[in-house]
């Protein structure tokens, strides 16, 4: 089911429920695929919400978004994948809706402790992933070296490992050469420095005209992010595919 321009405050997906959510706000209450079968989607929105929850077989996608605060859970053989989204705190900002509350102590989220970092937390065979490059602040010409800084890390059940390797990769959009700007990356990384562009990049007005408007699609089969930038370029994080367990499926 599509959803679009609006505010939620709940939203479920049971038995072989899928929803697809894009340019909206999701608040207060919970985001949950609790399966089997069950997808949900989000794309270019906001999360206020308490907590995003998936389990059984589920698969909860959120690409381009805003998230503050929420409390990640997986668990079963579910997946989480966060994908170009920026993992902020539980704080007042113009997009919480229809505005903050007082007795927030300067929180979104009143179920929230004021301030609180995102946590993740997965159980059983469970997978949590993020892969994401932070918006430079504006464009980067040609010829210009830039730090990118981002994110490349999984959480699994406690005991397993969530150790991995990442690539960061551009790729022109036109003529389709392509070349390597950190590789063998070791994760997990968070809000850190993934690769550094150096001189000499591929003739073109700029590397990025608009940063703010580029979006990362990711696939669960592949585990793999990749960033579609404006042209002439595209820059993608991927994690290795070996990072992650066998899941039997």
């Amino acid at each position: 089911m599509p959803i679009a321009d609006s505010v939620l405050n709940e939203l479920a997906a049971l038995d072989g429920g899928r929803f697809s959510v894009t340019n909206s706000v999701l608040q207060w209450a919970v985001i949950a695929a609790l399966g089997p079968r069950s997808a949900i989607d989000i794309l270019g929105s906001t999360i206020n919400s308490q907590s995003i929850v998936a389990a059984k077989d589920a698969v909860i996608h959120i690409d381009s978004s805003d998230i503050f605060g929420s409390a990640v859970e997986a668990r079963d053989d579910a997946v989480v994948l966060l994908t170009n989204s920026r993992l902020g705190q539980n704080v007042c900002h113009p997009l919480c809706l229809p505005l903050c509350p007082s007795f927030a102590d300067g929180g979104c989220n009143w179920f929230l402790e004021a301030g609180a970092e995102m946590s993740l937390e997965a159980a059983d065979r469970a997978l949590i992933v993020a892969a994401g490059i932070d918006a430079p602040a504006g464009a980067i010409p040609i010829g210009a070296s830039h730090a990118f800084i981002g994110d490349a890390f999984a959480t699994v059940a406690p005991g397993a490992t969530a150790g991995l390797e990442y690539d960061l990769r551009w790729r022109n959009a036109s003529t389709g050469a392509a070349g390597v700007i950190a590789t063998n990356g070791l994760g997990p990384k968070r809000g850190e420095l993934l690769g550094t562009l150096r001189h000499g990049r591929p003739r073109g007005r700029r590397l990025l005209r608009d940063p703010r408007a580029a979006h990362r699609r990711c696939t669960r089969r592949h585990r793999r992010a990749a960033l579609p930038l404006a042209m002439p370029e595209r820059i993608g994080v991927e994690i290795h595919r070996s990072a992650f367990p066998e899941r039997g499926r």
